[in-house]
């Protein structure tokens, strides 16, 4: 297939400017994001469980997610999957990090 790099494909559109990012963790190292964003002029919304994650995001209309993930803790998988089910929100940016535990838990 060959693409003219001068027709703009109308399916394809830029992403818009980052004006807010929501954090879901339970750690606090995880708030150092807070001073990153904000030299980028980004409003940080920090969200301490994924039992507030969805509705969070769906009212704040990020544009972009990060999420705290644990394997013993499978809500933080049920909000990525309802994020990606939802028609809203299926197309905000989503970075995610894992813990074998709560992720706030230090390691001993």
């Amino acid at each position: 297939m060959f693409i003219n790099p001068g027709r703009v494909n109308p399916s394809v559109t830029t992403p818009p400017a980052l004006r807010a990012a929501v954090v879901v963790t339970s750690n606090p190292h995880q708030r150092l994001l807070d001073g990153i964003m904000d030299a980028r002029d980004v409003d940080v919304v920090f969200v301490e469980s994924a039992a507030g994650a969805y509705s969070t995001v769906k009212r704040v209309r990020p544009g972009l997610v990060v999420v705290c993930l644990s394997f013993d803790d499978p809500l933080g998988f049920q909000v990525l999957s309802m994020l990606k089910l939802d028609r809203d929100t299926s197309r905000i940016p989503i970075v995610t990090s894992f813990a074998a535990a709560d992720c706030g838990d230090e390691p001993s």
